[in-house]
């Protein structure tokens, strides 16, 4: 969603990291929704109720997941003899804060320990929308993303420097 670069924007001035990345922070951050394209592409092939149980909240929101991408892209930098770590410690990131904006704000919960065998994280618990105001809700997704581009095009932030 929308939310998740706009917050990844605010927090990369706290990054401690020699030189953070935000290009690679951005799309960090966007990378644990690629779970709706491995759930539609799936739908075609299986239910679309089997692929959304699948695939969405799973994987991509897992720390495990996160920490697999770090280490795979690391091994990748070292045998390529290019240093990327700068970009893949922002790029991961990035997933960290998605994973955690999810873990407070997804009302269905996600699998934050995947592959272990444990429900759905809810911090919701019990507690229920209605479909109005779970659509309501739905519709600020695109209103984070209008607020995300009117910030970049108008305001035309500097890129966040090292914190001190």
């Amino acid at each position: 969603s929308g939310l998740h670069p706009l917050i990844a924007f605010r927090l990369s001035k706290f990054i401690r990291f020699k030189k953070p990345i935000y290009p690679a922070i951005f799309v960090g951050s966007l990378i644990p929704d690629l779970d709706i394209i491995f759930s539609t592409i799936a739908s075609m092939f299986i239910s679309l109720e089997s692929s959304v149980r699948i695939f969405s909240q799973t994987f991509s929101h897992s720390v495990f997941s996160a920490f697999f991408i770090y280490l795979l892209l690391m091994v990748i930098s070292e045998i390529s003899n290019k240093n990327q770590k700068n970009v893949i410690k922002s790029l991961t990131t990035g997933i960290l804060i998605h994973i955690i904006i999810d873990f407070f704000f997804k009302k269905d919960g996600i699998q934050f320990l995947w592959p272990l065998p444990l429900d759905k994280i809810n911090l919701w618990g019990s507690f229920s929308l209605s479909d109005k105001h779970n659509q309501i809700l739905l519709s600020f997704e695109f209103l984070w993303f209008r607020i995300y581009a009117w910030y970049l095009i108008i305001l035309k932030p500097a890129m966040p420097t090292q914190a001190t």
